[in-house]
């Protein structure tokens, strides 16, 4: 989420929300600082197999856990069936 940080200035707030990749603040800056939203953010693709444990509905959160960038939470609730 953007907030209004020390001085007026705009700043990421993680703690509130995450980032969309809605480019409202590429849009707003009147900079050339940002990639076209055409563009993948990084280079990165998520596959979960069919093996993983909560696609299967059985709480595991070994992903998690062996994140050591936190990148990875769980909210607490319950997992639907596949």
């Amino acid at each position: 989420m953007i907030t209004l940080g020390s001085g007026g200035f705009p700043q990421l707030d993680f703690e509130r929300a995450e980032c969309t990749f809605c480019s409202a603040c590429a849009d707003a800056c009147p900079e050339d600082l940002f990639l076209a939203p055409s563009l993948a953010p990084w280079p990165y693709l998520l596959s979960v197999a069919d093996t993983c444990l909560a696609s299967l509905a059985v709480e595991c959160r070994s992903c998690a856990d062996a994140c050591e960038q936190r990148a990875i939470q769980f909210q607490p609730g319950q997992i639907a069936p596949p």
